[in-house]
């Protein structure tokens, strides 16, 4: 074997290995960052949850407001008055109140 032909099987070997090398580290790049991105989609996914259930409390408690806002405007429209007690008188099966 010349001295040529001895550096370029060296040359070869050190190539390999660090082709070999590269590749162990990318591979471990890449299950790192896919296992950081699972855990990152499942916090996520919790946060999302959380919020969309306030979101729900917020929609139920808004609609809320605005029920108890179209009440108040029928009470007005229609004159009701705040009475402090009734009386039931049973006519023929059916109910009817009498204020006092």
């Amino acid at each position: 074997m010349t001295f040529f032909s001895k550096i370029k099987n060296h040359y070869l070997t050190y190539t390999l290995i660090a082709a070999i090398l590269f590749n162990i580290g990318f591979y471990i790049y890449q299950i790192n960052d896919l296992t950081k991105n699972v855990y990152l989609s499942r916090e996520y996914t919790e946060k999302f949850q959380k919020m969309a259930g306030v979101n729900h409390q917020l929609a139920s408690k808004a609609f809320q407001g605005d029920s108890w806002t179209i009440l108040e405007e029928q009470i007005k429209k229609y004159n009701f008055e705040k009475v402090d007690s009734s009386k039931y008188v049973t006519v023929t099966g059916n109910s009817v109140v009498k204020a006092e």
